[in-house]
């Protein structure tokens, strides 16, 4: 891959430990704002949207590199979405 590709998934893993570090940590420290259970419940799944978004970003940015105005297609993006389901 190019390195351009590579330096944009570090940027996406930062963004995502950046969040983590900024929302979820200052609320598992104020249990009088959020139970434990609560932080768990809105938390729980964020490697796994992580995870969906990661491989969208890839799969569009493939997308877009064979991308032409004669070849209109109904299923510019949606067939990535039901790839990934």
């Amino acid at each position: 891959m190019e390195k351009k590709e590579d330096f944009s998934s570090i940027i996406i893993i930062f963004f995502f430990l950046k969040k983590k570090k900024v929302f979820f940590k200052p609320l598992k420290e104020r249990p009088d704002l959020i139970s434990e259970n609560e932080l768990m419940n809105i938390f729980s799944n964020m490697e796994s949207i992580f995870e969906f978004n990661y491989a969208f970003y890839e799969k569009l940015g493939e997308r877009l590199l064979t991308w032409t105005t004669e070849k209109f297609d109904i299923n510019i993006i949606g067939d990535l979405f039901l790839e990934l389901v």
